[in-house]
């Protein structure tokens, strides 16, 4: 390898999972710069880069209590593909149908890839999902 003043772009496919991608130069002077003068020390610390595989997604969402219920409260499942943290009520949105009025995620409760939401179901009748 020779030192030139254009050098070629190279890039490093990432692949699938999680990592760390670093690059380390080994010293076998067989790089020279343009005058034949060999490669003797490097002074530059390690450059890398962490690697995120796919971004989390949510798997699946079970109702948990029975259907149809006339509960305050009601509790889903969600199970996402990887572990998470820093879920909380604000996270999740209610679609209601039908009469429903004043339904509201009330708690998180969970760790890793899988939580319990409790949801208020409010007032009047419909649908929650």
């Amino acid at each position: 390898m020779r030192i030139c003043r254009n050098p070629a772009k190279d890039t490093v496919g990432t692949g699938t999972g999680d990592g760390m991608i670093e690059l380390g130069l080994r010293i076998n002077y067989t790089i020279t710069d343009l005058s034949g003068s060999p490669l003797r020390r490097l002074y530059f610390g390690q450059q890398s880069y962490i690697v995120g595989g796919m971004p989390p997604y949510v798997k699946s969402i079970t109702r948990l209590d029975q259907n149809p219920t006339d509960m305050e409260s009601v509790r889903y499942k969600v199970v996402f593909s990887v572990p998470v943290i820093d879920v909380d009520v604000d996270d999740f949105k209610i679609i209601t149908t039908g009469e429903v009025s004043a339904a509201s995620v009330t708690g998180i409760s969970g760790s890793g890839a899988i939580y319990v939401v409790s949801v208020e179901t409010g007032y009047g009748s419909g649908t929650l999902r």
